[in-house]
């Protein structure tokens, strides 16, 4: 918006019987939330706005853009279990919405009522590999529960992290994202014994036989919720 305009930004929740009022193609019916950003720009040219999800590509002249900003914000939504799309015309603006499953969490489920699993020993690592290091709310969490936490967003750092730790109990949680997810875990995590206790972090929903199969002590869907995460992990070091 060169010249100046109005942006409308807008949270609402959807469930089944509001979908239809605020469809967008591809959400399917159920408890989500949806956040629009609505502007009165130029708009996107058509043959334009198929390519706005590519890596590297603009459609501004500035020097210094990269094309790299709507790529990676897809990325993260998708990794969260959520999608991202753009509506936009000519003359008319554009619209950007993203759509993420919501966490209905009854009174009676309520992570402040329930009986947290805490760190048995001051010994025990965690050592996280996540691609994203700017997300530090679960490394925080794991800390707040008594587990000494190392993150790392590369893989063959694992090995020089647990041989730092000699003596302690260790369990390392990765966080899988496309075709990751169907891995198993030696592919994922190379040189990593086999007796070190493994958790799976997936935007894609599995059972725990199909974890098992790939080697995993334990999986968790994104995103995740306290008392699952304290589970996941208390249930991994006690196996």
């Amino acid at each position: 918006m060169d010249d100046g305009g109005q942006l409308r930004i807008v949270l609402r929740q959807i469930t089944p019987s509001t979908l239809p009022e605020f469809c967008w193609p591809g959400v399917e019916a159920g408890d989500c939330l949806q956040l629009t950003v609505t502007d009165t720009g130029r708009g996107i040219p058509g043959d334009a706005l198929p390519l706005v999800f590519d890596p590297f590509f603009s459609t501004k002249d500035a020097v210094g853009t990269h094309g790299m900003g709507l790529p990676q914000a897809r990325g993260i939504v998708t990794q969260h279990g959520g999608r991202l799309d753009i509506i936009s015309e000519v003359g008319s603006g554009t619209t950007c919405a993203v759509h993420l499953p919501a966490i209905i969490v009854k009174p009676s489920e309520a992570d402040d009522t329930e009986e947290i699993p805490r760190a048995r020993s001051s010994e025990q690592l965690v050592v996280v590999v996540r691609k994203e290091m700017m997300y530090s709310g679960l490394i925080d969490t794991l800390s707040d529960l008594g587990y000494c936490v190392r993150a790392t967003s590369k893989r063959d750092e694992v090995l020089d992290i647990i041989k730092e730790y000699d003596g302690y109990d260790h369990a390392v949680i990765f966080e899988a994202a496309g075709e990751e997810i169907g891995q198993h875990r030696s592919q994922l995590l190379e040189g990593l014994d086999s007796d070190t206790r493994t958790i799976l972090i997936s935007s894609a929903s599995m059972d725990d036989e199909s974890a098992k199969a790939l080697g995993w002590h334990g999986w968790m869907q994104s995103p995740l919720r306290l008392s699952r995460l304290a589970d996941t992990v208390a249930r991994a070091f006690r196996r």
